[in-house]
């Protein structure tokens, strides 16, 4: 049963893709399909992205959305996202959703010109990338962002560009929860992305075998 849910995540996130390149949106994928493709296999609902703002997306993909098996929401989407700046879109082939969250900050906008394209099967699909999925991660701050934070580290070992992190995260500091994001990244960083696992002896996640 879990095969075939993300078997139809896959689809749905194929899907998605087509419809923001043929509305020619500009955009990222974040979320759990991110943390898929940078960081650990784990199990997600829904397709998340972040998309550029344009004043006539949310009618323009109301109009088309239908053609690639998808549906808004709400009846009225331009209100909802004038509202809201999050465009929620459903599955007509599943109960997974897709929220495309409108980026208006210069972060956001640099981390969608940053999006890496990736081939999924027949369709080139632009993830956000590992810098800036562990940075949505670390302001999320929830224990299963932490988790995934901890799974690009460790797969990213070596790759990361730390620098460009360092940049961003403490201005997201100012306005997180936790003002300590960017201590909290520095530790992980001392543990996980230095020094390699196979001098540590630490199992990378608790279910490990010893």
């Amino acid at each position: 049963r879990l095969s075939q849910h993300m078997t139809t995540l896959h689809d749905l996130l194929k899907r998605t893709a087509a419809l923001l390149d043929h509305l020619g949106v500009p955009y990222a994928v974040i979320g759990g399909q991110c943390v898929i493709a940078h960081g650990r296999d784990r199990y997600t609902k829904d397709v998340d992205a972040v998309i550029a703002p344009d004043p006539s997306v949310a009618d323009r993909m109301a109009a088309e959305a239908s053609a690639f098996g998808l549906a808004p929401a709400v009846a009225d989407l331009a209100d909802f996202v004038r509202r809201t700046c999050i465009a929620v879109l459903l599955d007509a082939h599943s109960d997974s959703h897709v929220d495309l969250a409108l980026g208006y900050t210069p972060y956001e906008h640099e981390a969608i010109a940053r999006a890496v394209p990736i081939e999924v099967d027949d369709q080139t699909v632009r993830y956000a990338t590992a810098e800036d999925l562990v940075i949505h991660k670390l302001f999320a701050g929830r224990p299963h962002d932490i988790e995934d934070v901890k799974g690009v580290l460790l797969r990213q070992r070596g790759k990361l560009d730390l620098d460009y992190i360092r940049h961003w995260l403490p201005q997201f500091a100012e306005i997180s929860d936790d003002p300590d994001i960017v201590q909290t990244f520095e530790d992980m960083v001392k543990r996980h992305y230095y020094p390699p696992p196979e001098t540590t002896g630490e199992k990378q996640w608790p279910w490990e075998p010893e």
